[in-house]
This record gives C-alpha cells, structure tokens and sequence, in this order.
C-alpha cells in the first residue's frame, strides 16, 4: 500500500486557499497573492451591490417571495462566505502555524501509524474534491442558464435576466450590448467569488479530520505504550511524562484549531438557521419554483451538516483517547502517577468540543437543535402570513 504524506493530502486545500489569498504564495509571487486577497472582495461587493440598491431603494419591483431568496441566495452564498474569508485572513498567522503542526505531525508517523489512522486524511481528500466538484458544477449552471434556454429569459420586470439579478439596470431590455457587458463581467467575478465559498468550507473539514486522525494516533499511542509496560519493565515515570507530552500536543493542536474556526462556526449556525427557515417559507408560497427551492433547503442543511459532523467525529475521537488512558494499569501506580492519569481522562472527556464562537459546543446535536429553532421559527412566521 502506497502511504501518502500530509503536503499530498494538503495541496489541492492549500491551491485553494492560495486562490482567495488566505495563504500566500512563494515571496516572489507577492504582487500575485495580494492580488488574488483583494479581488474576491471586490468581485463579491460587484455581485452584490445590484441587489443591495434595487433592495433599499427600489424594493417594490420585487414581490416578497423574490426579496427573500435574494437576500438568502446572495448574502448567503457570497457575503457570508467572504465574511468568513475576512476572519481567516485575520488569523492568517494562527493558519499557517496550525499547517506546520500537522506537517510536522505527519513526520512523526510509521507505516503502521498510517494504517491505523488513514481513513480520516481520505474522508477529509473525499470531502474537498466533492464540495469542489459540487460548488463548480453549481455555479456553471447559474452561469450558464439564461445561455441554454431556447428563448431570452426576462424577470418580472421586464428585464433580460442576468445570472446574477441587476434590477437597477432597466434598461437591458432594450440595450443587448449592455446587457452582454454586464453578463461577460458577471462570470468572472463569480469564478473569484466562489473561491471564498470553497475554501472556507473545505479548509474547516480538512484540519478537523486532520485532528481527528491525530487523535485516533493518540490512542494507537496509548495503546502500543500499554503493551510495552506488558513486555517490559519499563519506568513507569518515563511512560508516563511520554504519554502527557504527546496528549499535551494534541490538545495544542486542538486549541489552535478552535481558534482559527470558532467565529466561522458561530457565523454558519446563524446563517443556516435564517436560510432553512427562510427557504422553508419560500418552499410554502411558491410552487411554480417548487424544485428549485426544495435543491436550496437541502443545500443549507447538508452545509450546516458539513459544519457539524466533523466536529463530533473529533469529540468521539478524544473520548476514545480518554478509553485508552483509562487502560493503563494505573491500579498498580502510585497516587502521583494516578492523578496523571485521570488529569488526561478529565482534559480529553471535557477540552475536545469545538464551540461556535466560544459561546455553545457543537456536535450532532447542535445540527438537531438548529433544524428544530428553523422549523419553530417557520411556524412563527407561517402563523404571521
């Protein structure tokens, strides 16, 4: 079995960070990187800004339905995600230390290390490329849909219809050469845009999984130390300030984690409660757009999933290393060497779940917990219209 290192699992995330300037590229290609850290910026607020000024100052051109899925599929989809961009190139320096702790963990595993722990790195490969390939497949069909009807689409009102909304622009309809300027700059800038929805989100899965496999090593480490204090004689004292030392990185690991993505989580739970709720509303009033709004809500939960899933698999995964702790012979030890013990079990149970902005912890419960407040607060609103 051919083993892989952590640079042939991290550069398809590392190309897309570096595709939005949440990493830089090599020192001579600095023009570049700043270059690529502006434009997604300027190219969201591109998108954007039609939207916000038909919305403030020409609202009655749209119906309520139509308000709705603007404000959910724009600012979800672009302001949120370069929201999300903005924090981590914030915490730009936290980022590129927690690469080099798990490159510099990767260097540390055996073949037999590898085997025990692969499966995390390969989910966390599966994810990537099908998120990417997801997203892109997407957004060619957002761009390319007014292209592929067989007649010109026009909006309610009276407009060509761009594959982004522009309604400030009446006057397409009578000026196609506006209207392909508008729709020619349109596509690129949501190529650049999109770099943020991507990159935020795979980047998120990838380094907790990556965790996730350091804590499965962890155990894998407890273990194979159990059975040398069976073979051998072993200093007891030594096992266990090893022991401490390798629980002890972990747990950095963990921290620097939590602290590039709590603000990102935090801004996904609340993101995601206003868009189920909002496209469940949309789904109830509108059933000449059924399917599309039906793809939407799906969407948002799988995303919202996305951000919960992984987080549990790392929580399950350190209470496994608390398991393992607990099968040292510590029965055999002295207190000194007991109270060890139970400090990792205690740390391991308690330390290792992921909060949403510091505030509550995040697990598959949390994911239960946000459908259940969108659906309550549907019925609010169902109750009100």
């Amino acid at each position: 079995m051919r083993r892989r290192n952590f640079d042939q699992y991290f550069w398809f995330n590392k190309v897309l960070m570096q595709s939005c300037g949440i990493m830089l590229l090599p020192s001579k290609f600095l023009f570049i990187s700043y270059f690529l850290k502006v434009t997604p910026f300027i190219t969201t607020w591109f998108l954007l800004f039609p939207a916000i000024y038909t919305l403030c100052f020409h609202s009655s051109r749209f119906s309520l339905d139509d308000k709705v899925y603007i404000i959910l599929g724009y600012f979800e989809v672009y302001g949120f995600a370069a929201a999300k961009a903005l924090v981590l190139l914030i915490k730009q320096h936290k980022l590129v230390k927690l690469v080099n702790e798990f490159s510099e963990m990767w260097t540390t595993f055996s073949d037999d290390d590898y085997k025990y722990i692969k499966v995390f790195p390969k989910q966390a490969r599966y994810f990537t490329n099908g998120f990417t390939c997801l997203i892109m497949f997407l957004l060619i069909s957002v761009l390319t849909t007014p292209l592929m009807e067989s007649e010109q689409i026009y909006d309610v009102n009276g407009t060509k219809e761009l594959p982004y909304r522009a309604g400030v622009f009446d006057y397409m309809h009578n000026d196609s050469r506006s209207y392909l300027i508008w729709y020619g700059l349109q596509i690129p800038a949501a190529c650049f845009s999109i770099t943020h929805v991507i990159a935020t989100d795979v980047t998120y899965i990838f380094f907790i999984l990556h965790a996730c496999a350091y804590a499965k090593h962890c155990q894998y480490y407890f273990t194979q130390t159990i059975r040398e204090l069976e073979n051998d004689d072993s200093d007891v004292n030594y096992v266990v300030v090893k022991c401490i030392k390798y629980h002890q990185k972990f747990m950095e690991q963990y921290q620097i984690t939590e602290d590039v993505f709590h603000f990102n989580i935090l801004m996904q739970m609340i993101m995601s409660l206003g868009l189920i709720c909002g496209y469940s509303v949309n789904i109830l009033f509108q059933e000449e757009e059924l399917a599309k709004y039906v793809m939407h809500l799906l969407a948002a939960v799988l995303q919202l999933w996305m951000y919960c899933w992984p987080v549990h698999m790392l929580w399950n995964e350190a209470t496994k290393v608390a398991n393992a702790a607990y099968d040292f012979p510590w029965y055999d030890w002295s207190k000194y060497h007991q109270s060890i013990v139970a400090i990792i079990i205690t740390r391991s149970q308690r330390s290792a779940k992921f909060t949403a902005g510091k505030f509550v912890p995040v697990t598959l419960e949390t994911f239960v917990s946000v459908l259940s407040t969108a659906m309550s607060f549907f019925t609010v609103l169902r109750q009100a219209i």
